[in-house]
């Protein structure tokens, strides 16, 4: 959700499960520029902060830009002094884990001049039953389903249900680096994802932010242990209930 004003621009993003809220000063934007053959535009700021911002239609990504554009000039010729920036974090996976939106940063690799968001065409596969990945993954925009192969059938797939935005998978192969159980498909024109690989994680991040490295694991444990209590009481929900008089 974005919010805008004269003087700040406000949002709210989820990324793995991670539910941030932030405001970002208009007097504090050193630049902006919408990204090649992409619906996103990048803020940076004066203290090297850098925020990527998608729009599902080209039309939303002219009228930001222009938006940014006037309130920018306005900022300059008035020289209004605005409210500090602040950044309020909410942790709706775990009290114990929090990840600060310069950890995210780091984990997306942003600061690094690399795209953060990879982007799939329709019926593309993204994860391949049976093969070995250690990639996971938060649905940005789009829609994926997931299918599995029948038994005995090698070539048929049944499709087992679908995924939207801000859905996570690949959770479990990240941790265990095993092979997948089923095949992911963007379902849509376009899918746009976050991804984070674990390859990135060993070879890089763990040389230069050891404990950023720890802590990501540990909260993607969090959210699968949250992720089966859930289960576990919905289906204790389900033995609980009366049996049917059929």
């Amino acid at each position: 959700t974005l919010y805008v004003s004269r003087h700040n621009i406000c949002f709210t993003a989820k990324i793995f499960g991670q539910k941030t809220k932030e405001k970002i000063s208009i007097n504090s934007i050193a630049s902006f520029e919408k990204k090649e053959n992409k619906n996103t535009i990048q803020i940076k700021t004066s203290n090297n902060k850098k925020y990527r911002f998608l729009f599902s239609e080209k039309s939303m990504v002219a009228q930001f830009l222009q938006f940014l554009t006037e309130m920018k000039k306005f900022s300059e010729e008035s020289s209004t002094s605005s409210e500090n920036n602040d950044t309020v974090m909410e942790d709706d996976v775990s009290s114990q884990v929090i990840l600060t939106p310069e950890d995210w940063e780091i984990l997306l690799g942003v600061n690094q001049d690399t795209d953060c968001i990879l982007t799939v065409a329709k019926n593309e596969v993204i994860i391949k039953e049976n093969k070995k990945y250690a990639l996971v993954c938060q649905i940005a925009s789009g829609e994926c389903r997931i299918e599995k192969k029948v038994i005995g059938q090698e070539n048929v797939s049944v499709v087992l249900g679908t995924m939207g935005k801000g859905e996570i998978f690949g959770e479990i192969n990240f941790l265990t680096e095993g092979t997948a159980t089923a095949t992911v498909v963007a379902n849509t024109d376009i899918v746009e994802l976050y991804c984070i690989d674990s390859n990135y994680l060993k070879e890089t991040l763990l040389k230069e932010h050891p404990t950023l490295v720890v802590r990501f694991y540990h909260y993607l444990c969090t959210i699968l242990a949250n992720r089966i209590s859930q289960r576990e009481q919905e289906g204790w929900g389900r033995l609980k209930q009366p049996p049917s008089d059929e």
